[in-house]
């Protein structure tokens, strides 16, 4: 799979606190919690529907 870095998102400092109190717990890095968590949300909103299909439209 290629990696890229992806700039310009921004998380609040509410969000990015949780998100490295998460990492910490779980004994992960910051990114790979984000990483988890985008898929988590796409699976839950979208099921299996490929990206590629969404965005070809």
């Amino acid at each position: 799979m290629a990696q890229r870095f992806v700039r310009g998102v921004y998380i609040d400092k509410d969000v990015e606190m949780r998100a490295k109190a998460l990492a910490k717990v779980k004994g992960a890095s910051f990114n790979q919690v984000v990483r988890e968590a985008i898929i988590k949300l796409y699976r839950m909103e979208l099921g299996n529907v490929r990206p590629e299909e969404i965005l070809q439209e």
